[in-house]
Protein backbone atom coordinates (compact mmCIF):
# COMPACT_ATOMS: atom_id res chain seq x y z
CA UNK A 1 0.00 0.00 0.00
CA UNK A 2 1.33 3.12 -0.87
CA UNK A 3 0.89 7.03 0.72
CA UNK A 4 -0.93 7.83 -1.63
CA UNK A 5 -3.92 4.72 -1.32
CA UNK A 6 -3.64 6.03 2.20
CA UNK A 7 -5.49 9.25 1.69
CA UNK A 8 -8.23 7.88 0.11
CA UNK A 9 -10.31 7.31 2.79
CA UNK A 10 -13.47 9.33 4.26
CA UNK A 11 -14.59 10.10 7.48
CA UNK A 12 -18.38 9.35 8.78
CA UNK A 13 -20.43 9.15 12.01
CA UNK A 14 -19.17 6.20 13.95
CA UNK A 15 -21.64 3.81 15.50
CA UNK A 16 -21.86 1.35 18.52
CA UNK A 17 -21.96 -2.14 16.55
CA UNK A 18 -19.58 -3.87 14.57
CA UNK A 19 -17.03 -2.40 16.36
CA UNK A 20 -13.48 -3.57 15.39
CA UNK A 21 -11.96 -3.35 11.75
CA UNK A 22 -13.70 -5.78 9.30
CA UNK A 23 -14.10 -5.31 5.59
CA UNK A 24 -12.77 -7.58 2.07
CA UNK A 25 -11.66 -4.66 -0.68
CA UNK A 26 -13.25 -2.23 2.09
CA UNK A 27 -12.47 -2.20 5.25
CA UNK A 28 -14.43 -0.14 8.45
CA UNK A 29 -12.07 1.04 10.89
CA UNK A 30 -14.64 2.43 14.13
CA UNK A 31 -12.45 3.56 17.09
CA UNK A 32 -14.36 5.97 19.94
CA UNK A 33 -12.52 9.32 20.53
CA UNK A 34 -13.80 10.62 24.26
CA UNK A 35 -14.02 14.44 24.83
CA UNK A 36 -10.61 15.11 25.44
CA UNK A 37 -9.46 13.26 22.91
CA UNK A 38 -7.96 15.74 20.11
CA UNK A 39 -8.11 13.24 17.02
CA UNK A 40 -6.10 9.94 15.70
CA UNK A 41 -4.14 8.15 13.06
CA UNK A 42 -4.51 4.97 11.68
CA UNK A 43 -1.59 3.62 10.45
CA UNK A 44 -0.77 0.27 8.41
CA UNK A 45 1.98 -1.98 8.35
CA UNK A 46 3.45 -4.57 5.79
CA UNK A 47 4.09 -7.99 6.80
CA UNK A 48 7.27 -7.17 8.38
CA UNK A 49 5.99 -5.07 10.57
CA UNK A 50 7.39 -1.90 9.00
CA UNK A 51 4.77 1.24 8.82
CA UNK A 52 3.88 1.94 5.05
CA UNK A 53 0.83 4.67 5.62
CA UNK A 54 -0.90 6.33 8.25
CA UNK A 55 -4.34 8.47 7.35
CA UNK A 56 -4.09 12.43 8.64
CA UNK A 57 -5.37 13.53 12.09
CA UNK A 58 -9.05 13.15 12.52
CA UNK A 59 -11.53 14.05 15.24
CA UNK A 60 -14.16 12.46 16.33
CA UNK A 61 -17.69 12.88 15.54
CA UNK A 62 -19.94 12.82 18.75
CA UNK A 63 -20.79 9.07 18.99
CA UNK A 64 -17.14 7.84 17.58
CA UNK A 65 -15.23 7.74 14.40
CA UNK A 66 -16.05 5.61 11.22
CA UNK A 67 -12.81 5.27 8.67
CA UNK A 68 -13.94 3.32 5.00
CA UNK A 69 -10.58 2.46 3.51
CA UNK A 70 -10.83 1.19 0.35
CA UNK A 71 -6.77 0.08 0.01
CA UNK A 72 -7.14 -1.98 3.30
CA UNK A 73 -8.73 -5.48 2.66
CA UNK A 74 -8.91 -8.27 4.99
CA UNK A 75 -5.32 -9.44 6.32
CA UNK A 76 -4.39 -5.35 6.68
CA UNK A 77 -2.44 -5.18 9.75
CA UNK A 78 -3.02 -1.94 11.70
CA UNK A 79 -2.72 0.09 14.83
CA UNK A 80 -4.15 3.78 15.96
CA UNK A 81 -2.41 6.93 17.52
CA UNK A 82 -4.49 8.90 19.47
CA UNK A 83 -3.68 12.88 19.91
CA UNK A 84 -4.59 14.36 23.25
CA UNK A 85 -3.43 16.22 26.72
CA UNK A 86 -0.63 15.01 28.36
CA UNK A 87 -1.78 15.36 32.22
CA UNK A 88 -0.78 12.57 34.87
CA UNK A 89 -2.09 15.31 37.30
CA UNK A 90 -5.41 14.82 35.49
CA UNK A 91 -5.37 11.11 34.78
CA UNK A 92 -4.63 11.97 30.92
CA UNK A 93 -1.80 10.10 29.03
CA UNK A 94 -2.32 11.03 25.75
CA UNK A 95 0.79 9.82 23.98
CA UNK A 96 0.92 9.56 19.86
CA UNK A 97 4.17 7.77 19.90
CA UNK A 98 2.83 5.11 21.33
CA UNK A 99 0.87 2.38 18.77
CA UNK A 100 -2.46 1.65 20.48
CA UNK A 101 -4.25 -1.89 19.54
CA UNK A 102 -8.07 -1.83 18.71
CA UNK A 103 -9.65 -2.95 22.07
CA UNK A 104 -12.52 -4.57 19.24
CA UNK A 105 -9.76 -5.73 16.74
CA UNK A 106 -10.60 -9.63 15.81
CA UNK A 107 -7.09 -10.76 15.12
CA UNK A 108 -3.75 -9.78 16.23
CA UNK A 109 -0.01 -10.77 14.99
CA UNK A 110 3.12 -10.07 16.94
CA UNK A 111 3.67 -10.15 20.51
CA UNK A 112 4.79 -7.59 22.86
CA UNK A 113 8.48 -6.96 23.39
CA UNK A 114 9.28 -5.69 26.56
CA UNK A 115 11.25 -2.87 25.62
CA UNK A 116 11.44 0.29 27.52
CA UNK A 117 10.00 2.13 24.22
CA UNK A 118 6.33 0.90 25.09
CA UNK A 119 6.00 2.85 27.94
CA UNK A 120 3.96 6.21 27.67
CA UNK A 121 6.63 7.69 30.50
CA UNK A 122 11.00 7.61 30.22
CA UNK A 123 10.48 4.06 32.36
CA UNK A 124 14.68 4.31 33.09
CA UNK A 125 13.55 7.90 35.02
CA UNK A 126 11.52 5.57 37.58
CA UNK A 127 9.12 8.76 37.26
CA UNK A 128 5.77 8.30 35.62
CA UNK A 129 4.87 11.76 35.09
CA UNK A 130 7.43 12.00 32.29
CA UNK A 131 6.83 12.19 28.71
CA UNK A 132 8.51 9.41 26.42
CA UNK A 133 8.96 10.11 22.57
CA UNK A 134 9.75 6.79 21.48
CA UNK A 135 8.13 4.86 18.92
CA UNK A 136 6.57 2.09 20.32
CA UNK A 137 5.41 0.30 17.29
CA UNK A 138 8.42 -2.35 16.31
CA UNK A 139 7.92 -3.74 20.15
CA UNK A 140 3.78 -4.01 20.17
CA UNK A 141 1.51 -6.91 18.49
CA UNK A 142 -0.26 -5.51 15.52
CA UNK A 143 -4.16 -5.68 15.02
CA UNK A 144 -5.56 -7.68 11.67
CA UNK A 145 -8.15 -6.22 9.49
CA UNK A 146 -9.97 -9.67 8.93
CA UNK A 147 -12.43 -11.56 6.54
CA UNK A 148 -16.58 -10.88 7.91
CA UNK A 149 -18.12 -13.16 5.58
CA UNK A 150 -17.18 -16.74 8.12
CA UNK A 151 -20.36 -18.44 9.45
CA UNK A 152 -19.81 -18.77 13.08
CA UNK A 153 -23.76 -20.00 12.98
CA UNK A 154 -22.22 -23.68 13.31
CA UNK A 155 -23.65 -27.08 11.60
CA UNK A 156 -27.15 -26.53 10.82
CA UNK A 157 -29.77 -28.61 13.11
CA UNK A 158 -27.55 -28.94 15.61
CA UNK A 159 -29.86 -29.70 18.86
CA UNK A 160 -29.58 -27.23 21.94
CA UNK A 161 -29.16 -28.41 25.35
CA UNK A 162 -31.78 -27.39 28.07
CA UNK A 163 -29.91 -25.49 30.97
CA UNK A 164 -31.62 -28.10 33.36
CA UNK A 165 -29.56 -30.94 31.32
CA UNK A 166 -26.64 -28.84 30.68
CA UNK A 167 -23.14 -30.21 32.19
CA UNK A 168 -20.31 -27.97 31.42
CA UNK A 169 -16.72 -29.56 30.79
CA UNK A 170 -14.02 -26.60 31.82
CA UNK A 171 -10.62 -27.36 30.13
CA UNK A 172 -7.40 -25.41 28.74
CA UNK A 173 -7.23 -25.86 24.73
CA UNK A 174 -3.52 -26.83 25.05
CA UNK A 175 -3.44 -28.54 28.26
CA UNK A 176 -6.18 -31.08 27.62
CA UNK A 177 -4.30 -32.55 24.38
CA UNK A 178 -0.60 -31.88 24.49
CA UNK A 179 -0.10 -35.28 25.70
CA UNK A 180 -2.82 -36.87 24.11
CA UNK A 181 -0.91 -39.98 22.08
CA UNK A 182 -4.60 -40.86 19.79
CA UNK A 183 -4.35 -37.71 17.65
CA UNK A 184 -2.07 -36.54 15.11
CA UNK A 185 1.27 -34.74 17.14
CA UNK A 186 0.59 -31.33 15.01
CA UNK A 187 -2.70 -30.95 16.38
CA UNK A 188 -1.72 -31.66 20.01
CA UNK A 189 -2.59 -28.42 22.05
CA UNK A 190 -4.35 -27.02 19.41
CA UNK A 191 -7.86 -25.83 18.44
CA UNK A 192 -8.27 -28.21 16.31
CA UNK A 193 -7.00 -31.24 18.48
CA UNK A 194 -10.46 -29.81 20.59
CA UNK A 195 -12.20 -31.27 17.54
CA UNK A 196 -10.30 -34.41 17.13
CA UNK A 197 -12.61 -37.41 17.59
CA UNK A 198 -11.26 -39.20 20.15
CA UNK A 199 -11.34 -36.07 22.03
CA UNK A 200 -14.98 -35.70 21.60
CA UNK A 201 -15.52 -39.29 22.44
CA UNK A 202 -14.30 -38.82 25.35
CA UNK A 203 -15.50 -35.68 26.73
CA UNK A 204 -19.20 -37.48 25.51
CA UNK A 205 -18.85 -40.74 27.12
CA UNK A 206 -18.56 -38.36 30.41
CA UNK A 207 -21.98 -37.32 30.25
CA UNK A 208 -20.19 -33.84 29.19
CA UNK A 209 -22.58 -31.41 27.24
CA UNK A 210 -20.70 -28.57 26.93
CA UNK A 211 -16.99 -27.29 26.86
CA UNK A 212 -16.11 -23.90 28.39
CA UNK A 213 -12.72 -22.95 27.40
CA UNK A 214 -10.45 -21.66 29.73
CA UNK A 215 -9.01 -18.17 28.22
CA UNK A 216 -8.21 -18.20 24.69
CA UNK A 217 -8.14 -13.99 23.96
CA UNK A 218 -4.87 -12.99 23.13
CA UNK A 219 -2.78 -12.74 26.05
CA UNK A 220 0.86 -11.56 26.87
CA UNK A 221 3.49 -13.02 28.96
CA UNK A 222 4.41 -10.76 31.69
CA UNK A 223 8.22 -9.78 31.71
CA UNK A 224 9.01 -10.53 35.62
CA UNK A 225 7.51 -14.43 33.70
CA UNK A 226 10.24 -13.89 30.61
CA UNK A 227 12.90 -13.11 32.95
CA UNK A 228 12.62 -16.50 34.94
CA UNK A 229 12.23 -18.90 31.42
CA UNK A 230 8.53 -18.84 32.21
CA UNK A 231 5.14 -18.44 30.25
CA UNK A 232 1.90 -17.20 31.58
CA UNK A 233 0.10 -20.51 30.70
CA UNK A 234 -3.70 -19.60 31.82
CA UNK A 235 -3.83 -16.23 29.80
CA UNK A 236 -5.92 -14.08 32.19
CA UNK A 237 -3.45 -11.17 30.98
CA UNK A 238 -5.32 -10.28 27.99
CA UNK A 239 -4.77 -7.42 25.31
CA UNK A 240 -7.98 -8.98 23.32
CA UNK A 241 -10.79 -9.96 24.12
CA UNK A 242 -12.22 -10.45 20.92
CA UNK A 243 -8.99 -11.97 19.29
CA UNK A 244 -8.32 -15.76 19.32
CA UNK A 245 -4.62 -15.95 20.41
CA UNK A 246 -2.79 -17.50 17.36
CA UNK A 247 -0.63 -19.63 19.89
CA UNK A 248 -3.24 -22.57 20.17
CA UNK A 249 -3.39 -21.97 15.89
CA UNK A 250 -2.67 -25.77 14.25
CA UNK A 251 -0.53 -23.65 11.58
CA UNK A 252 0.88 -21.46 13.74
CA UNK A 253 -1.13 -17.87 12.31
CA UNK A 254 -3.85 -16.30 13.71
CA UNK A 255 -6.93 -18.72 12.95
Amino acid sequence: MSTAEATQYEIREGTSFHRGAHGMARSQFRPFLGPRDQGGTLSFFRRWQRRVAATGAARAHERGLARLHPGAGSGQRYGYRVYGPYEPENGHRFNHNKLLLDPYAYAHIGEVIWDPAIFGYVMESMDDTTFDERDSAPFVPKCIVVDPNFDFTGTRGRKHVPWEETIFYETHVKGFTKQRNDIPEHLRGTYAGLAQQPVIDYIKDLGVTSVELLPIHTFVNDSNLLEKGMVNYWGYNTIGFFAPDPRYASNGQTP
